[in-house]
């Protein structure tokens, strides 16, 4: 498990060469800037456990970025959903969930992504929507840095889905979170 300094090499090749989106070079670099502001801040920089968790195929059914949990700090979303006036749901979750049309499944509980919170949304870390690319060739880029770490104590999936229920076909939605395998928050 590597350290800050010994990951971001891997990441800034990923920044560097590995995403679609055509609008991404000034953000991606902004998002770069600000990771490793991040990653390298005192209480961070010297932990032994960081991760880059790549989900190259993110589709509604939940795909595994670790199955024990952790504290997610940055993600990068690549996307090249191009249903014509449907936004791409993406969802960051505790449990392996599927996320449908505009809900939410989480077992005993199905949160609207409209809701308020009338249901237990405490197994969601954060959803994020993306407009629908302009075509399959001109890809669209999210990204979100959470300073202080969004902690995941049971696992860390990702899944995606149409506003209206138009699923994503494979390889449309690649997802990247960099996280600490260290569920916990520091302060």
């Amino acid at each position: 498990m590597p350290i800050a300094s010994a990951l971001m090499p891997r990441i800034e090749g990923l920044v560097g060469s590995g995403l679609r989106a055509a609008r991404a070079p000034q953000r991606s670099l902004l998002w770069l800037k600000l990771m490793r502001e991040v990653m390298m801040s005192q209480g961070l920089r010297d932990a032994t456990d960081w991760q880059l968790g790549v989900a190259v195929d993110t589709v509604e059914a939940g795909s595994e970025i670790d199955a024990t949990g952790g504290t997610v700090y940055g993600i990068l979303i690549d996307s090249i959903y191009d249903v014509a006036n449907e936004p791409l749901c993406w969802l960051i979750s505790n449990l392996d969930v599927t996320l449908t049309a505009t809900t939410v499944d989480l077992g005993s509980d199905t949160v609207g992504l409209g809701d308020s919170g009338a249901a237990d949304d405490s197994e969601y870390g954060a959803i994020i929507k993306i407009a629908p690319a302009a075509s399959a060739t001109a890809a669209e880029f999210a990204s979100m840095i959470f300073p202080e770490g969004l902690v995941f104590n049971a696992g860390i999936f990702v899944c995606a889905d149409g506003e209206e229920s138009t699923a994503p076909t494979a390889l449309d939605v690649r997802s990247y979170v960099i996280y600490r395998d260290t569920a916990e928050i520091q302060v």
